[in-house]
């Protein structure tokens, strides 16, 4: 038999190449019968439509890492591609072990202003990327964050005029960023 694809190609091959594919054409085929002296009336398959190829992406890359609470994250979706030539969107969730901290198309996420980011837990990037009609499957990647030193802050010497017998006093203001308690040095 000759199969003859309508619309986009004219093909005498039982098999149609990618290259005519594209998003959306419908493609049917006509068949015609042949034994070497007669062909028949052809006979026409259903249309099918081409379906969008969602997109693709290699990796996702969180950093930094290790962090801190101090840290604004940043994800990145490397490697993405779209064979349809669709324009692409890329989404990110951010989150730990209980908690959503984040979703929307903000690469970035500040540990400091958010609450359920915290020394000890590790912080998961999921990305994906979004053609307008189809998600890409989801890449994550993690980071550890980690303990902030503490700061004295403030030192204060008093009294602020010593004598040779004056008995001086060193005071400061302890910080810790992940709200540790102060212990003894």
């Amino acid at each position: 038999g000759v199969l003859v694809l309508t619309d986009y190609a004219n093909v005498s091959s039982d098999t149609l190449a990618t290259t005519y594919f594209v998003k959306h054409n419908n493609i049917s085929c006509k068949v015609y019968a042949s034994d070497g002296h007669n062909i028949s009336s052809a006979i026409t398959s259903a249309y099918l439509d081409v379906s969008n190829s969602p997109p693709t992406f290699t990796s996702t890359t969180l950093l930094p890492d290790p962090s801190y609470k101090s840290s604004t994250f940043n994800c990145i979706i490397n490697g993405r591609q779209d064979i349809d030539g669709d324009a692409m969107t890329n989404y990110f969730i951010f989150k730990n072990a209980s908690n959503i901290l984040q979703s929307s198309t903000s690469s970035t996420l500040d540990c400091l202003t958010n609450s359920n980011c915290v020394k000890g837990t590790t912080i998961t990037c999921d990305g994906y990327v979004y053609d307008g009609e189809s998600n890409s499957s989801i890449q994550s990647d993690t980071s550890s964050v980690l303990n902030t030193i503490p700061e004295a802050q403030s030192v204060i010497i008093t009294p602020y005029t010593p004598f040779n017998t004056s008995d001086l006093t060193c005071n400061y203001n302890y910080y810790d960023v992940d709200n540790d308690t102060q212990s003894a040095v």
